[in-house]
This record gives structure tokens, sequence and C-alpha cells, in this order.
């Protein structure tokens, strides 16, 4: 690896483009343990080497005491450690916690140190110091952030299939506003776009999904009243066709309003999960209808990483983040970075996210990870002469910090002097 590069990569100030982290009492509320900290990602490799559903649920459960929770961890970890879930919470546990191997000798006293450092102040102690991190993009869906660092990426999609008269009354009663019709359902949606803008917000989030056919506002208005009668789960193809039109709108006031559209591409959390029908080449339609919308495509598409590179290379929409690719499966955005730094125009790139709900720590680990692993491919074009230096650090300069300011303008508004 080439020294200097690697040195200026693990200590520059960087952006942590993707989290989904709470406001930090919904971590203190938590009992936290070594094993805890594997419950987000790491237990779905669990459960992916043979561990059972029940199995799974008292070995995260905290309120389950320790000895019993480590004898059922403890086999099923030892199929898992080198994974990049599992390397993520190791590099949380060496750096943080000084625990440099986990076994029966270190989980009890290490268990006791996480504990202890479970107090206020901790996203900013472990990803704003420890971490160098100095801008975080947060789609935890509030206006409230961890850290004053931290910016919200909110919902695009106000309306949900499963939960849509749920959520119609709780947006009428947030807004003081009566919902009748489609018409004045888009108002509505003009009034919670402006609300967006007033605390802070980004970008808005929603998911790749297969394209759907377009129908017109007449045919739209007619499928948003039979919905809005009939007091159950929409479902059905006119409620496809409908939420396909209202995304379409969102986008539009997305564009308006001058926030990104962030999306979710590709592998999916979980076991047993279907992430084929979040595959990025589904978002091209989408694409090519809002060319005045920014989309960012999020983690690297994996597993069809090639396609994402081409979708990054083809629209001038549209810019790839990274995150969480580098936790999934580390060489392989290694072999993605390669690829990347030789075909998509530099600005159009965030390099990592730690992309956690209530572990900074876990974060650190896998942003860590993310920074070595760029460190080593950029290295790599270093080696085979694709790159000289100067351009290997302009680019990874670019790829963990400036571009999310190109990325999600409205930074420039709401953190000033920080870009």
């Amino acid at each position: 690896m080439h020294k200097k590069l690697h040195d200026y990569i693990m200590g520059m100030k960087a952006a942590d483009a993707h989290e989904h982290l709470l406001p930090e009492e919904e971590r203190l509320a938590i009992k936290p343990d070594v094993i805890w900290l594997f419950y987000q990602y790491a237990s779905n490799d669990l459960r992916s080497a043979g561990m059972s559903e029940k199995d799974a649920k008292t070995a995260m459960d905290p309120d389950v005491s320790l000895d019993k929770r480590w004898r059922i961890f403890k086999p099923y970890y030892a199929l898992i450690k080198n994974t990049g879930y599992a390397q993520g919470v190791r590099c949380a546990l060496k750096d943080l916690y000084g625990c440099d191997e986990l076994n029966d000798k270190t989980y009890l006293p290490t268990s006791e140190k996480i504990a202890s450092q479970n107090k206020p102040g901790i996203t900013d102690r472990f990803l704003g110091k420890k971490g160098r991190i100095g801008l975080i993009l947060n789609c935890n869906y509030l206006y409230e952030q961890p850290v004053p660092y931290s910016f919200p990426i909110v919902r695009l999609n106000l309306l949900w299939e499963d939960e849509f008269h749920k959520r119609l009354r709780h947006l009428e009663t947030q807004y003081k506003f009566k919902v009748t019709c489609l018409d004045s359902f888009l108002e509505l949606m003009t009034i919670v776009f402006k609300d967006y803008g007033r605390h802070n917000a980004v970008g808005v989030k929603m998911v790749a999904t297969p394209p759907a056919a377009i129908i017109g506002k007449r045919q739209a208005a007619g499928y948003f009243l039979k919905i809005l009668r009939r007091k159950k789960p929409a479902g059905g193809e006119c409620a496809a066709l409908f939420f396909s039109f209202l995304q379409d709108k969102a986008i539009e006031l997305a564009a308006r309003s001058n926030l990104t559209v962030a999306v979710h591409c590709g592998y999916l959390s979980g076991v047993n999960c279907d992430f084929t029908k979040t595959r990025i080449t589904h978002m091209i339609p989408l694409l090519q209808r809002h060319p005045d919308a920014r989309f960012d495509l999020f983690h690297l598409g994996y597993p069809w990483i090639e396609e994402a590179i081409a979708v990054a290379k083809a629209f001038t929409n549209v810019s790839l983040n990274l995150c969480w690719s580098h936790a999934i499966n580390p060489a392989a955005y290694e072999r993605a970075v390669a690829g990347i730094a030789c075909s998509v125009p530099a600005n159009k790139i965030l390099a990592m996210g730690g992309d956690t709900w209530r572990l900074p720590d876990v974060s650190y680990g896998f942003l860590k990870m993310a920074r070595i692993s760029l460190a080593r491919a950029l290295s790599g074009c270093i080696h085979d002469s694709r790159l000289a230096f100067d351009e290997a650090r302009v680019l990874a300069e670019r790829w963990l910090y400036s571009n999310a300011f190109s990325i999600y303008p409205q930074l420039k508004l709401h953190a000033p002097g920080k870009e």
C-alpha cells in the first residue's frame, strides 16, 4: 500500500454519507454489551450460518443473561468473524474498547467497558473525534439529529400502501390539513416539502422498485378516491399505479425544492430477502423521466456493481454512493473503486457510509474499514500507473468529503463554512 496516500486518507476529515442514527437517548436506553453490537447486520450472517431465528432473538436480547447468550453466540461467531459485517464490529471492539480478540476471557470485561461508555456524547466521541467525521447524511426520518454536523434525509413517499390511512391521518393531524381528494393531498405534499426545507433537510429517500405503468392525473384522482374510501390496506393494480404516480409527483417536488433523491438500490438487510426487486437498473425509467432531479444511488448497487458504475457513467443526474457496500463485501468494494476511478467522473462519488441505527461504534468500524479499502484500491491504481499520487489524493478528498456539497447542495445553506 502507498503509505503516504494511506496516511492522508486515514487522517483527513470525511463525510459519513449514509446513516440511520437516532437521537442518542435511543442508544442510552439500551443495556449494550459485546454481543448486542452484532445485532444489526452481523446477526444476518449468524442466521445465514445456521443460527435459528429463536436463538438469534435470544442472543441479541440484552435482558437475557450474557453467559447464556455467549454460549449461543460463540460457535456461530467462529463461522462469521471474517465477514465484512463482523469485521466492522471487531474493528470497533479493538479501537474503541481495547478488545483485540473476542473470546471466553474477553467477552465479559469488554461488555463492561461498552456499558461504561454508553453515555451522552457517544456519537461525537466515536464518529466526530475518533473517526474524524465532519459531516453525516442521516436517514433517521426525523428532524432531530444526534450531533450538530448531522443533517436529515427524510421520506420521499409520504404515503405507502400498507399504512395508507394511518399515515394520512398522521399527516392531517400534524399539519392541521384535511385531505378530501387528490388535489388537496398534492397541496399537502407541497406544504410538507416546504417544512423539510425549514428543518435543514438535505435530501429525500426512496427505494428502487420495478418500473410501473404511467398514468395521468385524472386516472390517479379516481384511484385516490377509491383508496381513500376503502378504509383498509390498498393493494391491487390500481394502488400500484397510484403510488407510482405519487412518487413521480414527489420527485418533481424534490427537484423544485433542491433536495437530492437518495435511493436504496440492490442488496437488502436480513435473510431470505428477494433483493432482485431493488436492482439498480429498475431506476432507469425514473432517471430518464426526471432529468431535472438529482439521484444519489446507494450501496454501489451491490451485487450489480458493474451496472451501477454504468448507470453513474451514463446519466448526468446520477451520483453513486458506496455506503454499506464496504461492509457487505469489502473485497468487491476495493475492486469497484479501481473501476470507478477509471470510468466515472470524479465529482459523482461518495465513498462511505456506516448505515447503522443505534450503533455509532459499529459505524466507526465500518468507516475505518472503508478508508483502508479505499487507500488499498487507490494505491493499486498508483502501482499500475493508472493514477499519479496527486490524482489519487484528489480523488480521495472528493469522494470522502467535498463531493457531498455538490451532490447534496442544500448542505451549503445548512452547513456554512464546512465545504
